[in-house]
Order: C-alpha cells, then sequence, then structure tokens
C-alpha cells in the first residue's frame, strides 16, 4: 500500500504539524516518511555499533538526527525517546543509554514497519 496522509495519520503521527514543518508540501512529507522508513535499519545498526563501542560522542550526533527526523514526520514519542537518549548520552550517561536504548530502537523499528505496511 502506497503512503498517503490518512495512513500516516492512522498510525498515529502528528500529520498535521509535520506537514507544516514541511512547509505545507504533502508530497515532501510522504517522501521524508518513505525515507524515515528505509533508513531505519542501518541507522539502527549504527546506534547499536556505537553503543558497543561505549562511543557516546557518535551516538549523541546520531541519536540527535533521528530526534530531528522523528519530529518532522510527526512521530513526537519517537522523538522524545531520542530527545531523552541525546541529552544522556551528550553527559556521558552510558548507565541511562544502555538501559534506554532498547526502547527506544523496538519504537523507532515498529513505526518504520508500520510506515512500510
Amino acid at each position: 500500500p502506497s503512503l498517503s496522509l490518512d495512513k500516516a495519520r492512522d498510525i498515529g503521527l502528528n500529520v498535521d504539524a509535520a506537514v507544516e514543518y514541511s512547509c505545507g508540501e504533502e508530497e515532501l512529507y510522504l517522501d521524508l516518511l518513505s525515507d524515515y522508513a528505509n533508513g531505519c535499519e542501518d541507522k539502527c545498526k549504527e546506534l547499536n555499533s556505537y553503543l558497543e563501542k561505549e562511543d557516546m560522542k557518535n551516538y549523541s550526533i546520531l541519536i540527535h538526527s533521528l530526534k530531528s527526523s522523528s519530529k518532522m514526520i510527526g512521530a513526537d514519542m519517537v522523538s522524545a525517546l531520542a530527545k531523552d537518549l541525546e541529552d544522556a548520552s551528550k553527559k556521558d550517561d552510558l548507565d541511562f543509554v544502555q538501559i534506554n536504548h532498547d526502547n527506544f530502537i523496538e519504537s523507532f523499528k515498529a513505526l518504520a514497519a508500520k510506515i512500510s505496511g
């Protein structure tokens, strides 16, 4: 099934705010959604790798980017999870990141699957 604004609303995305964020361009928004879902697997692998190496600097850079892209598509809950991880990784709070990382990954992957599905 192709992406539509109705489908995005059905999976719980804050579509109106997100489209406004994309300058009111619905096509641009749907492209962003598609890119977001398609990039999920690689981004998760990259985050996992940074966490394994305890590389909080690169972890914080990538999680910041995911926080922003989640916000841009209206995935407010995923964005909020990413923000907490970004704040913690910037403070080198490895414990917090280790405890909360999997929850973010699961939420991100679940959302990407809904978008793609």
